[in-house]
């Protein structure tokens, strides 16, 4: 944990870095800045101070390891940059919906684009009814753009909030992994593969049953569920990857595919026995069955939902619990998924509108597991963000949306850097993560794969945390595979 001393001394560092937000200019930070060496700076002399991450065997007095991570990872992607690029986070303010006025810009609807109706998460409120709509999806708070709209009262700005989400991330991440691998992931990753496959194409084949009006055959994915249960426990970081590789056309049932998968991964974490894992496994690979009642042209427009459109939309939880409850064998941790996984812990969810202690632990778990694949997903209308902002946003929005004890509990799940993830380094290398570690979740291994500053291939050279839990050469950012001409699964 960080105490009182080191959580002000993150803020301290922070401060000094929040107006970088691209790459290019962090490396140019890291390599100007030196952390003085000796044991005897106190925190308090670290004022107008950065650290230079390019050293991690250094010591500074009483701060500790965690300290000095957490001050990494503040560095990492302030939130107000979403496709690597520099804004003026300190035009973002953060207010209640009930401030907003007409001619103000909203600069992000502070909600997954799942639960509201506008094309994008950036809209402009230019008439009564787009106030009225935005009002009606429920959001209680939201960020405005001052440069680009009306000013409100003084908000809470972007940038401290910011600060406060990398310290949950890091309390989070100054731990290791909660289930660590016991095969190489190249030797898991052919088994993976012939299981997701055999996966997706067992669910296309129960959602178009859906669509005649047939309960889905639920022991027919037993023995399916049994198998991902093995290599989920030999190395889940196979079969998660493999979950963020999605085709447009087919998004409805390779999400669910994704979100039986992640739940799974999920409940084995929090201590679920294995049937129970398997019963929960079967809830998310079926929990939105109820979209095949669903209008295609409503599921897959490009342009923005009509109200009546959303409404549409927000009747699939209650049409699929009603097709799932014929099931034969049908489980109460189905049914209680596949209906409430859109319910919100503040009781602005659908479909009943249940709050915190209405909503089951196993739905509370769907839902976060829901969004989280569904922010990491391309569609037609939405570009995925990267699983480490992914889960930022989770844990931004945990209180009121989500069950915030959960939320932390995913994150140790799945790792801060998923593997699979492409990512920076001090060095200007890029590597690839390819496994979590027992030390932090901050320090994965990785494969180095590439120089970005010579813009060259590498011999693929293995980096893994010293005996101090650090990375010789640490993680500067999240970055693109296709930037660089990476795909990882070609490399793993």
């Amino acid at each position: 944990m960080i105490d009182s001393s080191e959580r002000n001394l993150i803020l301290k560092i922070s401060q000094e870095i929040t107006d970088i937000s691209d790459i290019d200019s962090k490396r140019n930070l890291s390599r100007n800045v030196r952390l003085p060496a000796q044991n005897t700076v106190p925190p308090a002399s670290m004022e107008g101070s950065t650290i230079e991450t390019c050293h991690p065997s250094i010591r500074l007095g009483h701060v500790s390891a965690s300290a000095i991570s957490a001050a990494r990872f503040t560095c990492f992607w302030p939130g107000a940059s979403r496709r690597i690029r520099r804004e003026n986070i300190d035009m973002i303010k953060r207010i209640a919906a009930g401030e907003l006025r007409i001619g103000m810009f909203v600069h992000d609807l502070n909600c997954s684009w799942v639960d509201h109706p506008f094309l994008f998460n950036r809209v402009r409120i230019t008439s009564a009814r787009d106030l009225e709509r935005l009002l009606q999806t429920g959001v209680t708070h939201v960020y405005i753009d001052t440069t680009l709209g009306a000013d409100s009262q003084p908000g809470n700005e972007r940038e401290s909030i910011e600060r406060e989400i990398s310290i949950a991330m890091n309390e989070a991440g100054s731990r290791g992994a909660s289930l660590l691998p016991n095969r190489p992931l190249g030797e898991e990753l052919q088994r993976a593969r012939n299981i997701h496959r055999e996966t997706q194409a067992l669910i296309l084949q129960l959602f178009g049953d859906a669509r005649l009006g047939k309960a889905p055959d639920l022991e027919r994915i037993e023995p399916l569920v049994e198998r991902i249960g093995l290599s989920l426990a030999a190395n889940a970081g196979a079969l998660l990857m493999l979950t963020r590789m999605k085709d447009a056309d087919q998004y409805t049932f390779q999400h669910s595919v994704a979100v039986g998968l992640l739940l799974m991964r999920f409940a084995s974490a929090a201590g679920y026995g294995a049937d129970e894992v398997a019963r929960i496994g079967i809830g998310g690979l079926v929990h939105d069955i109820g979209k095949m009642f669903t209008p295609d042209s409503i599921l897959n427009k490009p342009g923005r939902l009509t109200p009546a459109e959303f409404d549409l939309i927000k009747r699939h939880p209650g049409d699929g619990h009603q097709l799932l409850s014929k099931a034969r064998g049908v489980q109460q941790e189905q049914l209680d998924i596949t209906r409430q996984h859109h319910e919100r812990m503040d009781g602005r969810g659908y479909p009943d509108s249940r709050t915190a202690s209405e909503i089951p632990a196993v739905a509370r778990m769907a839902a976060i597991v829901d969004v989280y694949d569904a922010l990491t997903s391309d569609r037609c209308y939405h570009r995925g963000i990267p699983p480490t902002l992914a889960l930022r946003r989770l844990v931004e929005w945990s209180g009121e949306h989500f069950d915030t004890e959960l939320v932390h509990r995913f994150v140790q799940c799945i790792g801060i850097y998923p593997t699979g993830t492409v990512v920076e380094l001090v060095s200007g290398r890029i590597a690839i993560v390819t496994d979590q570690t027992a030390s932090a979740l901050l320090a994965p291994k990785l494969l180095a794969v590439y120089d970005s500053k010579k813009r060259r291939t590498l011999v693929p050279t293995e980096i893994s945390p010293d005996g101090s839990g650090q990375l010789p050469d640490l993680i500067l950012g999240v970055t693109v595979g296709s930037k660089w001409g990476i795909t990882p699964e070609d490399f793993l």
